[in-house]
């Protein structure tokens, strides 16, 4: 599905620009596999990838397939992660395929799920989507996981708040030495 960049993408890429979403309104089982399952095999075909940067719901569908993988064979994934670690941007409710059911990740019930070292960010003033970011926060490992809530809203802190920007990279730099130190 098609959709144009919203200004919280502004420091990715220029407002206005045509990309590609990968979810529309409905969240169908069928649906949210398919897409899962293509993010997986983009992976085999063009990866590895050390790392995944997403924001919002790119940062949901990268959590799932962690969360997945994690799910279908724990061992190999503490040998051989999909990512080596995440930095999430207003990190979107991952979601976990139950009995034909789509549901969104809950801590209460996964515990801490993502192993990989993560880097979370999301504004103090997210008025489009408040509770993402924390909520993804809580399902990963205790030990491997920082944030920065900085004082934008649904946003990838730019260049238009040097504070905010340089404490987003002081959070990234921890958490790639965090990444070398594990492997």
């Amino acid at each position: 599905m098609k959709l144009i960049a919203k200004e919280g993408l502004s420091a990715l890429v220029a407002s206005g620009t045509e990309c590609f979403n990968w979810t529309d309104e409905e969240y169908s089982p069928r649906g949210f596999d398919k897409v899962v399952e293509d993010l997986e095999a983009y992976i085999v075909s063009d990866g590895p990838f050390d790392a995944v940067m997403a924001f919002s719901s790119g940062a949901a569908l990268a959590a799932t397939l962690i969360i997945r993988k994690t799910q279908q064979n724990t061992w190999e994934q503490n040998l051989s992660p999909v990512f080596k670690c995440a930095f999430f941007f207003s990190g979107g409710i991952p979601g976990v395929l139950e009995r034909d059911e789509v549901r969104a990740a809950d801590p209460s019930r996964e515990g801490t799920i993502i192993k990989i070292p993560t880097a979370h960010f999301w504004g103090s003033n997210d008025k489009e989507y408040p509770q993402f970011g924390h909520l993804l926060y809580e399902l990963c490992v205790r030990d491997t996981r920082e944030r920065y809530v900085h004082s934008g809203g649904h946003n990838v802190p730019d260049s238009k708040d040097m504070h905010d920007l340089e404490n987003t990279l002081r959070v990234m730099r921890s958490v790639i030495l965090k990444t070398l130190c594990s492997h």
